[in-house]
């Protein structure tokens, strides 16, 4: 007796679904990792760096790294204006990287440029514009 062997038709979706998938369920486990001192991590950013700083008493900062001490930093102004100021680590709640508008768009346009590829690569290849004269939604029969 002869054994058929089924292959599916679009196998680079199912890895593709599969891939998602994966690091989907990897994106939702929590880091390994507990983040460092508060100014172990300062002294690890660059020079210019922008960032947000939570102080205790609640306030909110948003600056650049300047000059990095042992027991405090300069945050400097965050646009042409402002002014620079030093902050003691005992002061700061919590510091966040902040993003500048040209990391936002060069992340917008890499996932655009991903996403654009991925249809072409894994679109479906019967989809086929149809031919002159024949209206749209009507199906083909080869």
């Amino acid at each position: 007796m002869r054994m058929i062997e089924c292959v599916p038709a679009y196998p680079f979706r199912r890895i593709l679904r599969a891939l998602i998938a994966l690091v989907c369920v990897a994106s939702l486990l929590p880091a390994g990792d507990p983040p460092p001192p508060l100014a172990g991590y300062i002294k690890t950013l660059p020079k210019g760096r922008r960032i947000e700083v939570r102080m205790t008493s609640g306030v909110v900062l948003v600056g650049r790294v300047g000059t990095v001490r042992s027991d405090s930093f300069v945050l400097g102004p965050d646009h042409k204006g402002g002014t620079a100021q030093e902050i003691g680590y005992k002061d700061v709640r919590d510091v966040k990287i902040r993003s500048t508008v040209t990391e936002k768009w060069i992340i917008g346009i890499t996932i655009f440029l991903a996403l654009a590829g991925l249809n072409a690569w894994f679109g479906d290849p019967r989809s086929k514009p149809p031919k002159p004269g024949q209206p749209r939604g009507v199906a083909r029969i080869p």
